[in-house]
Order: C-alpha cells, then structure tokens, then sequence
C-alpha cells in the first residue's frame, strides 16, 4: 500500500504458487508502478519500467502493449486515467490493485478482506433463518449471545378501528409511498385515507347500477387511480381532487383486477376473458385470458390469476411476454408476488383451504401453511415484513393469520373483527402496519412494531 513496489516483487516466489498466477501477479505490480511513474512525471523511469519489468512479463497479446506504452503520451492526470481506466496512485486504486491480487493467491497463503466479518456474518444469518418465531423487525443484532426470539413480538389487538362504512370491506390497496390507503366497499364507495394521520382524505361514489367496486390500482407516482367493478367500467380518477378523469367501456362484464404496470401503461382484466393492454393513447394488445387476478413485484414480473384453468401466468414486466405458467391442483382463489418477484403465494380454497408458496426461480412449491378457514369467499393473503418475512390472510372465522415464511410456524392469530376478512394489505414505510378489511363494515389497523 506504501508503493514499495521491489519490495512486493520479492515476496511474491514465497507464495510457492503457479508460475502463470506468479507472472500475472507481478505483471499487475509491475503496471500499477509502470502508471504512477507515468503519473509523477518520471518518463524515463517509466519506459524503463515497461521495457525491463511490464514486457518479460506480458502475454502474447501484443495490442495490450502497444496501448500501454500509449499511455506514456498522455497529456494530463485525466488522460492518462480515462486512457487506462485507472484511478491513480490514490489508495482506492492500490486497493483495487490488492483485490486483483487476492483473486490470483489461494487465500490459506493471503486471507480474503474482511474475512472476520464476512463469517460473523454468516453466523447471524444462521442464526436468523432458524428461528421459527422471526419476524425480520428486530433493529439490531448481538453478537454476545446467540439470536433467539422467544416470543412473538406482533400485537395481539388492533391500534385503530376504521367503522365510516356503510356495507361490506372488500379490498385494501396501498399507494406506492406507503402512506396512502384504497379502502374499495360493497356499496361503490372507494375512500381514501391517510394513514399516517388515520384521516379520510377522500370519498369517492362510484355510479353503477351494479353493486360491488371490485379492483384498485395507484399510479407510479400516486397521483391518479384505476377502479373497475361489476359494471364493466374501468374508470381513471385524480386521487386528490377525487374527481373522474376518463370511463373505459372496453369489458363485457365484471372488471376483477387491474393494474399500473408503469407510469404510461396499465392491464385490466375480467370474466369477460379479456386482459387488456393500454397505454397513454388507447387500447394495444389484448388476450383471451379469464381474469380473476393480477399482481405485480416492484422488479421484475406481473402475474395473472386465470380463473378458467387454476393456473397462474407469468409475464415480463417489462415485455409483458410469457415467461412461464404454475398449475394449481385445485381452485386457486387469490395470489400475491413478493416484492423482489422471486416468490408468489396463492390460495387453494375451499375444500381443504392452504396457501402455497412458490419458487418463482425453481417453479417449485417450497412450503404450505394452513390453520384459516374458508369455504365460501375470496380472502386475499399478502407478504408482510420488512424483507417479506411473513405471510398473512385473512379467515372466515374474523382472524388473521400470520405465518413465518421460511418455517411455516404460525407467529400470531389476531382476533378483533366480526365477520370474515377479505383482504390484507402492508405498510412498508415507517408505520409498518398491517391493514384487515372486513365483511364487518370496518378496516382495523395493526401496529407490528412497538411505537
């Protein structure tokens, strides 16, 4: 690190390693001492450098060479380090110099950087990924003793009840920022509320001789919403001024889900077997899909819920081209994608009612977790936790269900609602809240961390 490059060279025939390794070694020494010569001004000093030490040691590639000794006609500092993608004589370059090093010595001869750290690390880690009773909330971790969550630190009662509703709960949808929530009813009201201030910051009636508002999606920046419901009609709104912007006649029947898949283009789909494509100007693509439900990771994929197959399609993101489809071995009411798209959770209803969890990367079931009960609605389970820790859903029975997703132990079953819970949604942002809609009239608002 202090330059004393002849000093270096001599230790290296020590390592007792290849003599091709030993060479590139040397070579890597030779150069950084060749280029800060060069930077010092020392050109004599500099070719000598690259005709008695850089050359014996180069390969056949003679190219390589020849731009090395370009270098020498360099110009200025900036040049020089644009010409030979080289940082200087700084010691951020002579680090660099050391790690190119260390990939050419076995480490039993030179320990790898940070190794203390790297294996305290993984100890925690460890740790961690056998605890049955994690929830990914914990701040800190000891390295004085060994990790172990004896207790489950999750509420056992709801912070705030939510009960200005006039009829049923169906579904929760979260703004992008987090603090923002879509509360969509049985009576075709979509309120908005702000969670952080647990205010209603609109109300908005959604005109339809048919009952039921049935899907809700936030734009990227949180400014306008999607809505479409039993009529059909997918309508646009400005979520600040609560007023309808454009009213989309394409559907035949019941909209159930749709979703902003950027700031321009969003899909809707329904029972109508259409999932439509649109983007700023119009309509541009669609498919002969039976929609139940789609779902979107903050990365890389968008599912689709067909509910005409029990499986569930896989789209790119990005191209909205087929990547790969899952098969359910029965009725799969609801889905959810976890946020990196690596995993998705769906929910086999009904008769002996479970939540499975797949692979997105293997496309293989990796854990089942059951407990809930469900015979007769669509309950829609969700990731939560600040890694996506654990999986929730919500019961026929008026409880959420919360699993740790890695083991599948139950963490918690949280009592407080009367009627069967529809819908889960969490908070990432600074509440880290859990949010429960319910057949019950209310939406009830659970704190995971202590305040």
């Amino acid at each position: 690190m202090e330059g004393q490059w002849d000093g270096v060279s001599s230790i290296i025939p020590q390592f007792s390693i290849q003599k091709v390794k030993e060479n590139k070694v040397n070579y890597c020494i030779k150069r950084q001492k060749y280029l800060e010569l060069i930077q010092e001004g020392n050109y004599q000093e500099a070719l000598g450098c690259l005709r008695n030490e850089v050359t014996p040691l180069h390969d056949d590639d003679s190219s390589k060479l020849h731009a090395l000794a370009g270098h020498l006609l360099c110009e200025s500092e900036e040049e020089l380090f644009e010409a030979a993608k080289w940082e200087g004589s700084s010691s951020e370059a002579r680090c660099s110099l050391l790690d190119s090093i260390q990939k050419l010595v076995p480490p039993e001869i030179m320990l790898p950087p940070n190794r203390l750290n790297v294996l305290l690390s993984q100890a925690i880690s460890h740790q961690i990924s056998t605890c049955k009773f994690h929830t990914g909330f914990q701040t800190s971790q000891s390295l004085l003793v060994d990790h172990c969550c004896d207790s489950c630190p999750l509420p056992a009662t709801p912070h705030q009840l939510l009960s200005d509703f006039s009829d049923e709960v169906w579904d929760l949808v979260f703004s992008n920022a987090g603090n923002t929530l879509a509360v969509l009813s049985k009576d075709n009201q979509l309120s908005i509320w702000n969670c952080e201030q647990t205010s209603l910051v609109q109300r908005l009636q959604i005109d339809s001789a048919h009952e039921g508002l049935m899907c809700a999606s936030w734009s990227q920046d949180d400014s306008k919403l999607i809505t479409g419901g039993n009529d059909g009609q997918v309508k646009f709104w400005n979520a600040y001024s609560g007023e309808c912007i454009k009213v989309i006649k394409d559907h035949k029947s019941t909209v159930t889900s749709c979703v902003f898949v950027d700031s321009e283009r969003f899909l809707t789909g329904g029972v109508d077997k259409q999932l439509i494509l649109y983007d700023s100007q119009g309509k541009v693509k669609s498919w002969e899909i039976r929609v139940r439900q789609i779902c979107k990771s903050q990365s890389n994929h968008i599912a689709v819920l067909n509910a005409a197959r029990n499986e569930v399609l896989v789209l790119d993101l990005w191209t909205l081209q087929e990547k790969f489809s899952i098969e359910e071995e029965d009725t799969c009411s609801a889905i959810a994608m976890s946020k990196n798209g690596k995993e998705l959770v769906t929910n086999i209803s009904f008769s002996a009612p479970h939540l499975n969890l797949w692979n997105l990367d293997t496309h293989t079931i990796t854990k089942t977790f059951r407990g809930y009960k469900q015979e007769r609605f669509i309950l829609k389970p969700a990731f939560i936790g600040v890694n996506d820790d654990m999986l929730a859903c919500g019961s026929e029975d008026g409880c959420i269900y919360i699993w740790n997703k890695l083991h599948g132990t139950t963490l918690a079953v949280l009592h407080g609602h009367q009627n069967a819970v529809n819908s889960i949604a969490y908070s990432g942002c600074k509440s880290q809240c859990l949010i429960s809609a319910s057949d019950d009239k209310t939406v009830r608002v659970w704190n995971l961390v202590d305040k």
